[in-house]
């Protein structure tokens, strides 16, 4: 698997954990980091980090598993659905003048809100998916935990730049 900014094949996902640490991913064809076609699925036995080449996985490959295919599909989907409706608030002013200025900002920061959990989403359900099988996370911290302080740290930047408007 080969990419280079952004374009070329790499594995993307993780599923149908195992109680031996193996999963299933499937290779892709990227586009700027980009799913577009799957080529083929893969069970991970292992995969090692080096400096030099990249990382080193060994495989077993699968047929295409097309519920995985469709998850990322889908998830894809839906984050250029919610960055489009963010950024359709943000610079419309059709729609800002059709609603009181409070709560045209208020709408802006609530799907901001709701986009931040919705990229946290392979994170946490990829946790519960190793947990559920007896595996210890890669991280010791919950991708929640995460997820939390980076809402706490959008809120400190909110304030500090619009503490006027409040």
């Amino acid at each position: 698997m080969f990419t280079l900014n952004g374009f070329g094949a790499t594995f993307i996902g993780e599923c149908d954990y195992e109680p031996d640490g193996t999963y299933i991913t499937t290779a892709w064809i990227v586009a700027l980091w980009i799913p577009l076609i799957p080529l083929y699925s893969a069970r991970i036995l292992s995969a090692e980090s080096t400096m030099l080449s990249g990382t080193n996985y060994q495989i077993i490959k699968l047929p295409i598993h097309w519920r995985q295919a469709g998850r990322i599909w889908a998830y894809v989907l839906g984050m250029a659905a919610m960055i489009a409706l963010m950024s359709l608030l943000v610079q419309s002013h059709d729609i800002r003048d059709l609603l009181p200025p409070l709560l045209s900002e208020i709408l802006s920061w609530v799907v901001l809100g709701a986009l931040l959990p919705y990229a946290f989403l392979p994170f946490f359900l990829r946790y519960r998916a190793r947990k559920a099988v007896g595996l210890t996370s890669k991280s010791r911290t919950s991708p929640i935990t995460w997820l939390l302080l980076l809402l706490v740290l959008v809120s400190i930047i909110y304030v500090i730049f619009f503490a006027d408007k409040l």
